[in-house]
């Protein structure tokens, strides 16, 4: 068992890990930050999921968005998502039932094709009345959820001369008490969420692609932050790293958000890294087993009921026992897609724009409903609230979709 790290410094805590809010997925009403409302992915269904067997898909609205990659976020009946128009980033505020826009704010900030297409990366995160968000070479902003009208606004880069990672910073905004969290400089910095100010963090390096987050150890709540080169915890109050762990990919790219569960974390990274589960000791982290039977590039993992699911650079969907890491099936023609879990159902976007319902079982894969929703490249997570579907492919093409039960023919 290979072990890395430094003391704890609060080693009297329980080792019993938790994530908070984890005791149930919550209600699918809302969806106000990226990995859903308790950041797991994870939520509960709708009616028509219950029959499973005759569903149908039906696209209520749509919008054209500019191009871009941040997923939607969903509270209180408005909609954001951002888009990249002649070098503006765009925030959007639709009405979420019928698709009307309510406002847009934009500024500027070049769209940086760099083997993609381009565009904001970071995800729109909702809180207590305003929206946060965060462009790819650092441009913060908090805005009022009801008109857009800035709160507060920073260029961490010009401000505090970070650096900026090879396709763009892309990790969201994460809300930690009363402070917001970015992944990046070197460790993560932190503001506070009402007025802006910075609380903590290094003001070199460069940060890296995936979220921050939250998870809670013996009653203290703890960062898991997916850095460059190594997975860190770190103390969200003052930002210390309580330990880390070394983990080197090509391109530095380490960009799905790892995964507590218990006392374990699993982390994940593509360009043939491979994942790993961890367990958090006083000491720090040691390693419970390592391999490559999945290598997320971008979008992570799902955990539900005991088993991950996810793409694989192979361009498979696959299912891997957590505890184990034994592949349970693997599911090829859906490309780089990407999926969350409703109800017991994995809701998938295809790399090409098909929306699949299919089981969320370890014994295999059975697809129950399928529908080509958008085209173009789709490597951003879909999300559901209210009971409806919202997705989005590079190109800025938007769709809000709704899951029926299919007519059934009369003899």
């Amino acid at each position: 068992m290979k072990k890395h790290g430094i003391r704890w410094g609060f080693e009297s805590l329980s080792i019993c890990i938790v994530l908070w809010l984890l005791a149930g997925a919550v209600a699918a009403s809302d969806w106000p930050c990226f990995r859903g409302p308790d950041r797991t992915g994870v939520v509960d269904g709708v009616e028509a999921l219950e029959n499973g067997e005759n569903l149908d898909m039906e696209t209520i609205w749509q919008e054209s968005l500019g191009f871009g990659f941040t997923a939607f976020a969903v509270s209180d009946g408005k909609a954001f998502v951002m888009g990249n128009v002649d070098d503006r980033d765009i925030l959007y505020c639709f009405d979420a039932h019928n698709g009307d826009l309510i406002w847009k704010e934009s500024y500027s900030e070049k769209r940086w094709p760099r083997s993609y297409e381009g565009g904001p990366n970071a995800s729109p995160v909702v809180h207590e009345g305003r929206v946060y968000t965060l462009s790819k070479t650092g441009k913060a902003f908090a805005r009022n959820v009801d008109d857009g009208s800035v709160i507060w606004n920073l260029d961490i880069r010009d401000t505090y001369g970070i650096g900026t990672p090879k396709w763009g910073i892309s990790g969201s905004p994460l809300i930690v008490d009363d402070l917001v969290v970015f992944n990046v400089g070197s460790n993560g910095m932190a503001f506070d969420r009402v007025s802006g100010e910075k609380k903590w963090g290094q003001e070199t390096g460069t940060g890296a692609y995936a979220t921050p987050v939250r998870f809670e150890r013996g009653g203290e709540t703890i960062l898991a932050m997916f850095l460059r080169k190594e997975l860190a915890l770190l103390e969200p109050d003052t930002g210390r790293i309580i330990t880390r762990f070394p983990w080197e990919t090509n391109n530095d790219v380490n960009a799905s958000d790892p995964i507590v569960f218990g006392n374990n974390i699993f982390i994940s990274s593509g360009y043939n890294k491979g994942c790993a589960l961890l367990e958090i000791e006083n000491s720090g982290l040691s390693e419970i087993w390592s391999n490559r039977n999945i290598r997320t590039q971008m979008n992570g993992c799902v955990l539900f009921e005991g088993n991950l699911y996810g793409f694989d650079d192979s361009r498979e969907l696959r299912c891997l026992d957590f505890h184990t890491g034994e592949v349970k099936w693997s599911q090829g023609g859906l490309g780089k897609g990407t999926l969350f879990i409703a109800g017991g159902h994995l809701i998938i976007l295809s790399e090409r724009g098909n929306l699949v319902i299919a089981e969320a079982t370890p014994e295999g894969y059975n697809k129950l409903a399928e529908k080509q929703i958008l085209g173009g490249r789709c490597w951003t997570m879909p999300i559901m609230a209210g009971g409806r579907i919202y997705a989005r492919n590079a190109a800025g093409d938007a769709v809000c979709v709704e899951i029926k039960e299919a007519a059934v023919d009369a003899d």
